[in-house]
């Protein structure tokens, strides 16, 4: 069931929000987002819009036209799950718009769904459109981060990694290298000793028995 903005305005006072966090999202598909404290924020935002400098998103605007709209879906409102417990906040995802002909901005992903919507209702094919972002996601056991005044660091622990059931790739080899090269260098040294000895022994018998030439060392 669509919501209003009326409704809005009173779940900001039931959950006692803090903060209303207007998302959208950039023609590269990263989440982008702005708050706004709850006093500055009024039923007139989702008539009017909310600007904000558009030449800050990668992509999109230069400084000389960066003046753009984020207009707020009543539907999309929902509580944010990740914020402090002592701030409250509210997630309102947005359409971009051109304040100057009051349209959807033609980089913003929203917009865009909106525009192939519209167009596939045109078409008679069909009249609804499903998008949606695919889910991705890593399984840590464990993230630990450090910075200081001389280094920093991070560690990410996982059950899955192959750092840590020994199954590096590069460990067996890591390890047989330093053997097989000391073998190499001890075989080098030794060589010319052993063909010393061998060219002695094949001499001795050739004086022993004259039909075995001899070698030279």
């Amino acid at each position: 069931m669509a919501k209003t903005s009326a409704e809005i305005m009173q779940m900001l006072v039931d959950n006692n929000v803090k903060f209303v966090d207007l998302r959208f999202t950039d023609f590269k598909g990263k989440e982008q987002h702005v708050s706004v404290p709850v006093s500055a924020f009024d039923e007139d935002k989702f008539e009017e819009g909310h600007a904000f400098d558009g030449s800050s998103i990668a992509g999109w605007k230069g400084i000389e036209a960066s003046d753009m709209l984020l207009m707020p879906d009543p539907d999309s409102a929902r509580m944010d799950p990740f914020a402090d417990e002592d701030i409250p906040t509210m997630i309102l995802t947005c359409n971009v718009v051109e304040p100057s002909t009051g349209k959807g901005y033609d980089r913003d992903p929203r917009s865009v769904a909106n525009r192939a919507e519209a167009y596939l209702k045109s078409t008679g094919i069909g009249d609804t459109a499903y998008f949606g972002p695919e889910p991705e996601f890593f399984i840590f056991n464990g993230v630990s981060w450090g910075t200081t005044m001389n280094h920093s660091f991070f560690k990410i622990e996982s059950e899955e990694g192959y750092w840590s059931n020994g199954k590096d790739p590069l460990l067996p080899l890591a390890l047989i290298f330093p053997w097989v090269w000391g073998v190499w260098l001890w075989w080098e040294r030794l060589l010319p000793a052993w063909a010393a000895v061998q060219c002695a022994v094949v001499n001795a018998y050739a004086e022993l028995f004259p039909g075995i030439g001899a070698i030279m060392p």
